[in-house]
């Protein structure tokens, strides 16, 4: 009778144990993160007024916050082909056999950035678009810069880009298709 009380009260302490932990507060998870993966994704769209379209590739986060990054138009005509890389804060551009580095190399690769920060959100709002499901906006706050991400409620991942200046304009606007989660090693 006594071991038969030992083996249920086991059952029953180790039973509250499961119980507490289940209940217990998940971490909150930020809306952003998935920007925070590898991916591969598609951005058409325009930077001052000139049209694009091109292919994006994010590396994983390393431990010092850096990550690499990759971008390739198909458009404009003049970019076709136009390869811009960058790690650690340093870019490169390549078109055939020419390259060049610095501030051209970032300046042209400029859709790249946004994903290259890790700035906390400023507001969130839910978007209602007909026939396309709930959709929630996010507004980051760079240095002199607005970023506002445009999240698919089901997926959670993004489909819309701008960059605003200080002033409000738009300096930047891309949708964003074929967003594809890469694996990490």
């Amino acid at each position: 009778m006594y071991s038969y009380r030992k083996v249920l009260a086991i059952i029953i302490l180790f039973s509250c144990v499961i119980s507490v932990y289940s209940c217990a507060p998940s971490p909150r998870a930020n809306a952003l993160d998935i920007l925070k993966l590898p991916a591969e994704l598609k951005a058409e769209g325009e930077r001052g007024g000139v049209a694009f379209c091109a292919v994006i590739l994010l590396g994983e986060i390393r431990e010092d916050g850096t990550r690499s990054g990759e971008i390739t138009y198909s458009l404009p005509d003049a970019f076709a082909g136009l390869k811009i890389k960058t790690d650690s804060g340093v870019w490169e551009a390549e078109l055939y056999d020419v390259s060049i580095s610095g501030t051209v190399a970032e300046r042209l690769g400029a859709p790249l950035a946004p994903f290259l920060q890790s700035n906390n959100a400023i507001s969130a709002e839910i978007k209602n678009s007909a026939g396309d499901g709930a959709q929630t906006l996010i507004t980051v706050q760079t240095d002199c810069k607005t970023v506002e991400y445009l999240i698919d409620s089901k997926s959670g991942l993004p489909i819309f880009l701008r960059e605003k200046g200080s002033s409000g304009d738009v300096i930047m606007e891309f949708k964003i298709s074929d967003y594809k989660i890469q694996k990490t090693n």
